[in-house]
């Protein structure tokens, strides 16, 4: 409704890193929730791939285009990464 002719090509420059932030600060949201929470991950690969996805962050590369070891990283965390007892 906000968007009913669509989107321009500057909208898409503009807003597009603020997507890949916000899509990895929620992903490191959830990891840290899980330590707090003692929520184990589902095998223990998945330690190595939020250790990626934390990295990311840590190095400021949140607003840039994923790479793909950190695209399949984040995949498999939330695909088949988290335990719930």
């Amino acid at each position: 409704i906000i968007h009913e002719s669509g989107f321009t090509a500057e909208d898409y420059k503009q807003y597009k890193p603020v997507v890949y932030s916000n899509t990895v600060q929620s992903l490191v949201a959830i990891l840290r929730a899980m330590a707090n929470l003692s929520v184990p991950f589902g095998a223990p690969e998945r330690e190595v791939d939020a250790k990626l996805v934390m990295d990311v962050v840590a190095r400021m590369e949140d607003t840039e285009p994923f790479r793909d070891t950190v695209k399949f990283a984040s995949k498999r965390i939330l695909l088949l990464g988290i335990q719930l007892n």
